[in-house]
């Protein structure tokens, strides 16, 4: 039986719409209905998710089905914009049940132990910079036989959080970070408004950020 890979699923609290997270840093800053104080309250929440980005968190694994190619072009495949590091590598067969996988390889020793990719076998893969050309190398080129086999791979990855914009979006995480996000941007909105405001907002921000931090190095150690 193929594996469910896609379902539903509502968090108990529910997600905040990004109004009322820059609305409650406004507040902060005795400006609920400035215009130039709900820019500087965007801006600062988005910082806030930036800063996110710079580490990797459980709730952010995704994964991507990628079509396989027989021959040289087979070797190299586009991966997802919003990519950040890889985690697992799936091989599925026709009927999309998981048969293999692939092993992740840091691009130097890749190089080094791959150095003929027209005719080594699959057994890895790396990317060696996504930010150059969102590519995802094999360590070989597949034949129509292996790609029979495996016509599609499954790559399981950390992802980026989006950005918000629209009133109406919301934060893909759990509802523990929004403190942060929100802590975050009232010290920015500080910083332009209320300066007297600014240590206790960083200083809130930051005992968020230990208190998810925290949270998610724990995670992988349910249920042992």
């Amino acid at each position: 039986m193929a594996e469910a890979t896609t379902g539903t699923f509502t968090q108990t609290p529910a997600a905040l719409a990004f109004s009322t997270l820059y609305a409650r840093v406004q507040n902060y800053i005795y400006s609920p209905s400035d215009a130039d104080a709900a820019t500087i309250a965007k801006e600062g929440i988005n910082d806030a998710i930036k800063r996110l980005n710079t580490r990797r968190w459980s709730w952010l694994r995704t994964h991507a089905d990628i079509t396989s190619v027989a021959g040289e072009t087979g070797r190299e495949y586009t991966i997802q914009a919003n990519f950040k590091s890889p985690r697992h590598m799936e091989l599925l067969d026709s009927s999309a049940r998981i048969v293999g996988a692939l092993e992740y390889m840091d691009p130097k020793n890749f190089d080094f132990v791959f150095p003929n990719r027209t005719s080594a076998s699959i057994s890895h893969y790396t990317v060696f910079n996504v930010f150059a050309n969102a590519m995802l190398t094999l360590s070989g080129p597949p034949s129509s036989a292996w790609v029979a086999s495996y016509p599609t791979m499954r790559m399981r990855y950390y992802r980026r959080a989006p950005l918000l914009a629209a009133d109406a979006d919301l934060f893909v995480g759990p509802t523990e970070v929004e403190p942060f996000l929100v802590w975050h941007g009232r010290a920015v909105a500080a910083a332009h408004f209320t300066p007297e405001k600014i240590a206790f907002a960083q200083t809130q921000a930051e005992h968020w950020w230990s208190m998810i931090v925290r949270d998610d190095n724990l995670h992988d150690y349910a249920d042992y």
